[in-house]
């Protein structure tokens, strides 16, 4: 593979960058200011006075536990709001605010403000760029540019989300929640301390493995973006010392990283020790894939070390294998001296995408959940099979919140070599594998005392595990950078590629691990802010909880579904595909620029007139280069080159299997738009 990467350009990847990225996770909207405006912003102080609004739970609960927030300020906060007011879009989010904040601003004593900026006048707009808001296209039927953006400010601080989407106001509730606490922290010191194992041998959140390094050099480290970005967040070690002494239980939570040695009894005891006292969690982000720093073969021992003792007791279970997604691995594009991408997959590092269309037992992110909330992929790098018992916890939910697809297999050969490489085959039985699963309630111990009745928590508690080893890692980093205090020189192909992955998968690695300290200090009302993001939940309507499933015991941890093809040796064949493509997008399908306005219906109309002009005997490049809204399409002709049974989408693939080699498809619909597919393998 040396010679056959390339320098990708553009993809240095910059603290400053990956902080901004994970402040900015709610999606992005579209569209264009109206002209004329009255230039006095609406005051609505104190918004509380007078009104009445449904406390329905959870709408009810998230309210009142806002309220609390708000109300243990020492003075008076302030959310300005950025509006371009006349889109109905940004005129259905002013009231979502002003209907969130009635109770919350009730409870706050009078210490809670929004004030509503209209930008179509010259002067609130300019305002707004000062204050740090982005002008986007907010209506894509229009032209032109607006703003949509939410200003906190408290004593002099302030706190800015600069986009905001008119879609995202069922799950505004969760994104305030964090801001105000971003601001306590800030003004009145309120920080909340977590501790992280140490003396494990463990991936240490200190650990400069983000981005690709030279000899000598240091990149960022998790730790330090935490301090950058959530400053009302602290972390600190804590050594369990084989478990002679208890863990200080003015901690909020515990996290454990990937282990390098075992866990004693007495070391897994205290942690269950600290979770029993009520009001306490533990992240865990670990699993059986054991690849150590600055190993270029990215060799892998299979060892949970001891934490499936614990895991267990609070119902999850963890197998000692890799899961392998044939389907959703990653995709990491790669520069040719031609000018073209090449996209590398790695089936050990899953990417998780929360799909709108599936249900909870079939959608492989649950964006729905605190945990990835407002992301749309995440990467999972060297994952491990979960498998949720829940009759180990009756008095607790246990969720799973991310999965791979059903295309997955897992490898339990030790040592597995997880580099990429063009030698990798599908072997056994494929099934759809749990990867993430979080526990929440009063828990039971997970070391019961034989006969007599188990030690139950004081009060609630959570435990998250994200079973994959390298998760707050970047795999291709870890591996492909020299050791430190060495002038050795890392290995160029890897670093080329852990700039690929920075750029693509960092910032929603980081998004998942701010959303889970949120996750595991707020309180239960908090927590149900971010529920209401579901159609429904907000009028108490039942059908609308369906985000993330809630397992019944028992569960299978592997949905079974047909192996692929066999060849001569018994073994499952790799069936290779080739196919070049067009794709007309229209306004709301998937990766659709702002720029695209045209409407589903005009999509469609265009992509058959594509279909016309090839039947009329013009070339398939000609054609892609016109009409296909993919980038790069008209340079490559739309050649997608060689891809593996199961890398496309299933409507694509579906459409590609019916043709044969050189035969053009019909107009064919996915996610993306409408395609016309040319088979040429």
């Amino acid at each position: 593979m040396t010679e056959g990467l390339l320098r990708v350009a553009g993809m240095a990847t910059t603290l400053g960058a990956l902080i901004f990225a994970c402040a900015s996770l709610l999606p992005l909207g579209c569209a264009t200011p109206p002209s004329g405006a009255d230039r006095t912003p609406t005051i609505v102080s104190p918004i509380g006075v007078g009104a009445t609004s449904v406390a329905t739970d959870p709408a009810g609960s998230c309210h009142a536990a806002f309220g609390r927030l708000v109300s243990g300020l020492r003075s008076p906060l302030v959310i300005d709001l950025y509006a371009t007011r006349g889109v109905p879009g940004v005129e259905s989010m002013i009231e979502a605010l002003r209907d969130r904040l009635l109770d919350p601003a009730r409870a706050s004593g009078g210490k809670l403000r929004l004030v509503v900026h209209d930008t179509r006048s010259s002067d609130e707009a300019k305002e707004a760029r000062k204050a740090g808001c982005a002008e986007s296209n907010i209506d894509g039927a229009r032209a032109g540019s607006g703003f949509l953006c939410l200003a906190f400010g408290h004593e002099g601080e302030r706190v800015v989300v600069p986009l905001l989407a008119p879609s995202a106001a069922q799950g505004v509730d969760f994104l305030m929640a964090q801001k105000i606490h971003a601001l306590r922290a800030k003004v009145e010191g309120d920080v909340t301390r977590f501790g992280f194992i140490t003396n494990k041998e463990e991936i240490a959140l200190s650990e400069a493995n983000l981005v690709a390094a030279g000899p000598g050099s240091r990149g960022p480290d998790v730790r330090g973006i935490l301090r950058e970005s959530a400053p009302y967040h602290a972390l600190v070690g804590v050594d369990l010392r084989g478990g002679e002494a208890p863990i200080d239980e003015t901690l909020a939570g515990i996290i454990i990283t990937q282990p390098g040695v075992d866990y004693t009894e007495k070391e897994l005891r205290r942690i269950d020790e600290f979770l029993l006292r009520g009001h306490k969690a533990l992240a865990v982000f670990s699993g059986a894939a054991n690849v150590a720093a600055s190993d270029t073969t990215m060799t892998a021992r299979l060892d949970t070390h001891g934490l499936e003792r614990l895991l267990l007791g609070y119902g999850i279970e963890m197998k000692p294998d890799v899961v392998l997604d044939w389907a959703r691995s990653i995709q990491i594009p790669v520069a040719t001296a031609s000018g073209t991408t090449l996209w590398f997959r790695a089936p050990a590092i899953v990417q998780a995408e929360h799909l709108p269309e599936l249900g909870a037992p079939e959608q492989t992110l649950d964006s729905t959940s605190p945990i990835f909330f407002g992301l749309d992929d995440v990467a999972f790098p060297f994952p491990s099979t979960l498998v949720a018992h829940p009759e180990r916890q009756p008095r607790a939910k246990v969720q799973v919140v991310a999965r791979s697809t059903p295309r997955t297999t897992i490898e339990t050969a030790d040592p597995v070599s997880l580099k990429i490489s063009s030698d990798w085959r599908a072997n056994g039985a494929f099934g759809q594998r749990a990867l993430a699963i979080s526990v929440e309630g009063v828990l039971e111990s997970a070391f019961p005392n034989g006969s007599s009745p188990p030690a139950v928590s004081q009060a609630e508690s959570r435990v998250l595990v994200i079973a994959a080893s390298q998760f707050l890692a970047n795999p291709f980093a870890r591996a492909g950078n020299p050791p430190p205090n060495t002038s050795a020189p890392g290995d160029e192909d890897l670093q080329m590629l852990a700039d690929a992955y920075a750029k693509k998968y960092l910032a929603p690695t980081i998004g998942a691990l701010m959303n889970t300290l949120d996750w595991m200090t707020a309180e239960r009302g908090l927590l149900a802010c971010s529920t209401l993001m579901l159609p429904g939940v907000a009028d108490g309507s039942e059908a609308a909880r369906g985000g993330g499933e809630v397992l019944p015991p028992p569960t299978p941890s592997v949905i079974e579904s047909p192996p692929p093809p066999a060849n001569a040796s018994g073994a499952p064949a790799r069936l290779l595909l080739g196919a070049k493509h067009l794709v007309v997008m229209y306004r709301g399908s998937v990766r659709a620029t702002p720029g695209i306005t045209r409407t589903r219906a005009e999509a469609e109309a265009r992509a058959k007139e594509a279909l016309r002009e090839y039947r009329g005997g013009k070339a398939f490049e000609d054609i892609a280069a016109r009409y296909s809204d993919e980038p790069g399409a008209a340079a490559r002709g739309g050649n997608l080159g060689e891809f593996p049974l199961g890398a496309m989408v299933p409507e694509f693939e579906k459409a590609l299997l019916e043709l044969p080699v050189g035969e053009l498809s019909q107009v064919v619909e996915t996610r993306f738009g409408f395609h016309l597919i040319l088979r040429t393998r």
